[in-house]
């Protein structure tokens, strides 16, 4: 099948999307290809190489380039990429944690407001009223506070003055702290993958270290860990107009 076209009803991994239509080209796509637009906002691929196009496996939106879209990203073959594999297995954007997302949020923002009621009604010593919140959490019997019997007055002498009782102070409540961002960090390579043999760079920089060996070029390293030779350039200014390596050479290598 030179064309790449499907034969008895099978489709290759080869098989471009160019020459597929209706179900079958919607999978041939990777799902973590996305195209961003002129105000940088991510959409859906263009189901041809094209420079807006962007891989979201997982951290940074990485670019791709010619060969990798119209050999692995428009194609069938996707669902052997290193990267398509971890996505889905690990990655933020993967499909089984979109659908989570929203969900969680709802259901933190609820917990957080039902948690700020209570806690003003104990203050303040007053009912609890769920009013809205009731539908969410159940009907539940409004807290009444109960009169304690008042104690029998003691007879004091006449000589001794009433003292006036002192206030007490309203309690203050304090400021629920924000939650602080944690930096990213490089994720641990899975068994079998280029990068378990490469140590991470130094000072939380975000990519590994990989020495060139004899017969290594530029293209054969991106080719190797899944990334595109102008992403290496960007982390590398030793190399970032010229294609010249040397042997012993450290070379930074973005996080696939």
């Amino acid at each position: 099948m030179a064309d790449g076209r499907a034969e008895a009803g099978r489709v290759v991994l080869s098989a471009p999307v160019s020459f597929l239509a209706g179900a079958e080209a919607a999978a041939s796509v990777c799902p973590f290809l996305g195209s961003l637009d002129d105000v940088g906002v991510l959409g859906d691929a263009v189901p041809a190489y094209d420079e807006r196009n962007r891989c979201t496996a997982y951290g940074p939106w990485l670019p791709q380039g010619r060969l990798q879209q119209e050999l692995v990203c428009l194609t069938v073959a996707h669902q052997t990429c290193p990267r398509y594999t971890r996505g889905v297995r690990y990655g933020p954007s993967g499909p089984r944690r979109r659908a989570g997302l929203g969900r969680g949020l709802m259901v933190g923002g609820v917990a957080i407001l039902a948690t700020l009621t209570l806690g003003a009604a104990v203050v303040l010593g007053g009912p609890v009223i769920l009013g809205p919140l009731g539908a969410l959490f159940g009907s539940a019997p409004t807290a009444t506070p109960t009169a304690s019997p008042s104690p029998e007055p003691t007879a004091l002498p006449t000589a001794t003055p009433t003292l006036e009782p002192t206030p007490t102070p309203e309690p203050t409540v304090e400021p629920t702290p924000e939650p602080t961002a944690t930096a990213p960090a490089l994720p641990t390579p899975p068994p079998g993958s280029p990068y378990a043999t490469l140590a991470p760079c130094p000072d939380g920089e975000l990519c590994y270290l990989y020495t060139v060996r004899s017969g290594d070029t530029l293209f054969g390293i991106a080719q190797e860990f899944g990334v595109t030779v102008k992403a290496i350039r960007n982390l590398n200014p030793a190399v970032a107009d010229t294609n010249i390596i040397h042997v012993g050479q450290e070379l930074k290598i973005p996080p696939p």
